[in-house]
């Protein structure tokens, strides 16, 4: 009954934990913000655009958007796995223990991949919070899967385009 109640107590503070970590994060666009906050709420554990950047090096990057929005752009190096029709062979070489940082348009579908790859018992994965439209936003780069280097993004729908508000950025969908 113990061994119950210490595991309950856990996952209620793990919980608690990624809730207040995720819950911390934040994007420069307050409409955005906003929309985030809304949308995001597995707990699965986050990394800004900015620390990813910074660090960009010590993580296999995952893209989950669809293929047609990966061949517009794509962050640095990352490897298309998709959403609907994940590329579970891209998993086959990576260690259980290896940063991965998984990203979509604005953090949605990247947030409930990480939450399949962390039941999966891979241990370093983290939503890029705000993901390639915060990306572009803060004026980081984007390439096209060949690595050549774009000014466009692709923004799923005019709807979500609203939340790329650089214009430096074309937008596609």
């Amino acid at each position: 009954m113990r061994l119950i109640a210490c595991i309950i107590a856990l996952l209620v503070n793990t919980s608690l934990l990624l809730s207040q970590e995720v819950a911390n994060l934040q994007v420069e666009d307050s409409t955005f913000q906003s929309t985030l906050e809304g949308l995001l709420h597995i707990g699965a554990p986050a990394i800004t655009v900015q620390e990813l950047h910074e660090n960009q090096d010590e993580y296999i990057i995952l893209d989950t958007r669809e293929i047609k929005e990966y061949e517009v752009s794509r962050i640095p190096t990352a490897k298309h796995f998709g959403y609907t029709r994940m590329n579970n062979k891209l998993l086959k070489d990576i260690p259980k223990d290896q940063k991965i940082a998984v990203y979509c348009s604005i953090g949605y579908r990247s947030e409930r991949v990480c939450y399949q790859l962390r039941k999966r018992g891979y241990t370093e994965v983290y939503n890029v919070y705000g993901s390639i439209f915060e990306w572009a936003n803060q004026d980081y780069p984007l390439e096209k899967p060949d690595g050549s280097a774009t000014q466009e993004v692709h923004t799923y729908s005019s709807k979500w385009a609203q939340y790329l508000v650089n214009p430096a950025y074309k937008k596609v969908w």
